[in-house]
């Protein structure tokens, strides 16, 4: 399930409590280009406090190059699990 949240944040839950998250800065006075792009695992459990792990920050200017990373990875995540199920 994808949460979009009121600002520039957005979260896919990939089990209960964990998510990935993104979120692209919007720093007055910086241009487009100089905005950051962050990416990072969220654990938010009830009654314990959130944490958030693998926080990677990189160039806003790099987002495009930064989502075909990301689906590349999820096609290579498709394939291990399918080779998987197969060899069972």
């Amino acid at each position: 399930m994808t949460y979009t949240t009121n600002g520039p944040t957005q979260l896919v839950e990939i089990a209960p409590h964990v998510f990935l998250g993104c979120r692209i800065s919007r720093i007055e006075g910086l241009s487009p280009e100089r905005q950051l792009m962050q990416t990072y695992m969220m654990d938010n459990h009830e009654g314990k406090d959130i944490e958030y792990r693998g926080l990677i920050s990189f160039s806003a200017e790099d987002a495009d190059s930064v989502a075909d990373a990301f689906r590349d990875f999820a096609s290579m995540v498709e394939r291990l699990i399918r080779e998987e199920r197969q060899r069972r």
